[in-house]
């Protein structure tokens, strides 16, 4: 169950009690007068509606604190118990239906509210509780004993601009299935500093970006920024903190509205927020514009399909810029663009860091592009971290040997160099629907052994290196041993209770 916290579950129940007040009094107020009457049927109606809307309301509380089976079976289900509800007491309030001395339509109610209280009841029944998952989400989003471990390469929380805690995405899909994006996530980024989170198509790496922003929420977990946890922030508060952490998205040319023309997309984000004088906003326009390379009066006039892909993304730069955010998420700002443009868009956003004093996340799936750009690399694999060290230390010595295999993908700009076939990456990507046990890599990794399919393992220093860590239990360099936790089956047993 993915319930959002003791405020929602607070939320939910007061919902509960409030809908099932007025029948209690309905039935409180006509079930004497009926009884002491003739048509004593009248009271069995004003029960059986009292127990539908009970059914109704929990399968409603249930549905909404998961925020699972939303579709149309749940809502044809849940409408129809509160509909049978309404019907029934208002028949054997009398206040339609005439005389109800039929015993037929209650019967029929009940029926039909006690098999849809079954079905959900199997669906409830039917949910992973923590002893059935897996050892690498056994205590997702867990505070408590046996998670501290995965938490070596993380630095002191009060440096940190950017904290995140034991991050779980997860989608579901279908009555039963889920995807698991994200899965027990913990990253920190200081202020000033560039963060590079890499891995194949499909890691989870920009899910992870998104998260962070809260598009979406987060299954579980945490994400402080400046010691706020945004998960946990209302609405209204969140919204709030957005201006100072904006999103480039990986597809410039599509992420711009090309009905209008680019000052007004650079400008909107300041009307929005009310930023700056009315009749200064152009200016501050107009600046931006030029810090990204792009002049100005040629392009605040024009729209988005006038422009190349490079000069679309330095439009999108633009439009982060222009609120002075302290973070800005970079999913894979150059992956649909040609080399050339590539570093001419990594280049600027280094001038920019400096310029605006920004702190960056920068997401790409190759690990060349990331080098020169990023001052802490971390490596994800089908939604796990599996190494994070500084790139001049990630790139010389790789320790996981997922790591070591895409820096060996790099292509060699030397036509005479000869080619090596690499078949550490053999075999195809599991599914997210059901991950791996234990190390998630250890179904294409050479090293794999009997170990890595019971045990998952868990972040730690690389000897002689104070921050390199690797997720791995035989790392292609010596690190230090992992210090020892509650087993897998005492940390179900404490995330049951």
């Amino acid at each position: 169950m993915q319930a959002r916290g003791k405020e929602l579950d607070g939320v939910l129940i007061g919902a509960l009690v409030a809908g099932l007040v007025p029948f209690g009094l309905i039935i409180k107020t006509h079930s004497t007068t009926v009884v002491n009457g003739v048509q004593t049927s009248c009271t069995y109606h004003l029960w059986s509606g009292w127990i539908c809307g009970v059914i109704g309301l929990l399968c409603v509380a249930y549905a909404v604190g998961t925020s699972r089976h939303r579709g149309r079976l749940f809502v044809a289900t849940s409408v129809l118990a509160v509909a049978l509800s309404i019907v029934q007491i208002l028949r054997g309030a009398g206040l339609i239906g005439g005389p109800c001395n039929s015993s037929g339509p209650y019967i029929v109610a009940l029926l039909i509210c006690g098999a849809i209280a079954v079905w959900w009841l199997t669906v409830i029944l039917s949910a992973p509780r923590p002893s059935d998952l897996p050892a690498d989400r056994v205590g997702a989003g867990a505070t408590g004993a046996g998670m501290g471990a995965t938490n070596a390469h993380m630095r002191d929380p009060d440096k940190a601009l950017l904290r995140v805690e034991h991050l779980v995405v997860e989608f579901p899909v279908g009555r039963q299935a889920t995807v698991h994006a994200v899965s027990d996530i913990n990253l920190d980024v200081l202020e000033g500093e560039t963060l590079g989170l890499v891995g194949e198509s499909g890691c989870g790496k920009s899910t992870t970006g998104r998260a962070i922003i809260q598009l979406p929420r987060p299954t579980s977990g945490r994400v402080l920024f400046q010691g706020r946890d945004l998960v946990r922030l209302p609405s209204e508060e969140l919204r709030k903190v957005r201006p100072q952490m904006q999103l480039i998205f990986q597809d410039p040319i599509s992420s711009l509205n090309p009905r209008r023309k680019v000052g007004d997309i650079v400008r909107e984000p300041l009307e929005i927020w009310n930023r700056g004088a009315a009749n200064k906003r152009d200016e501050m326009v107009d600046e931006v514009l030029d810090a990204v390379g792009l002049d100005p009066n040629v392009a605040r006039g024009r729209r988005p399909h006038e422009f190349s892909g490079g000069q679309c993304q330095r439009i999108c730069i633009a439009r982060a810029l222009v609120l002075e955010p302290k973070v800005i998420i970079c999913d894979e700002p150059v992956s649909a663009l040609d080399v050339s443009v590539q570093a001419q868009i990594l280049n600027l956003l280094e001038d920019m860091k400096h310029r605006y004093g920004l702190t960056l996340i920068f997401i790409a799936h190759d690990l060349a592009v990331v080098k020169n750009v990023s001052d802490r690399i971390a490596v994800m694999y089908l939604g796990k971290l599996c190494e994070v060290a500084p790139p001049e230390s990630l790139y010389t010595q790789p320790a996981h040997p997922y790591t070591a295999a895409l820096l060996a993908s790099i292509p060699v700009p030397d036509p005479q160099a000869t080619t090596q076939v690499d078949s550490s990456l053999a075999g195809d990507l599991p599914s997210p629907l059901n991950p791996p046990s234990g190390c998630r890599f250890r179904t294409r990794c050479p090293r794999a052994k009997d170990r890595c399919a019971d045990e998952e393992p868990q972040m730690r220093p690389v000897l002689g290196s104070e921050d390199h860590f690797v997720a791995c239990h035989f790392p292609l360099i010596e690190a230090a041993e992992a210090p020892m936790g509650p087993s897998t089956t005492d940390v179900a047993i404490a995330g049951a209770t």
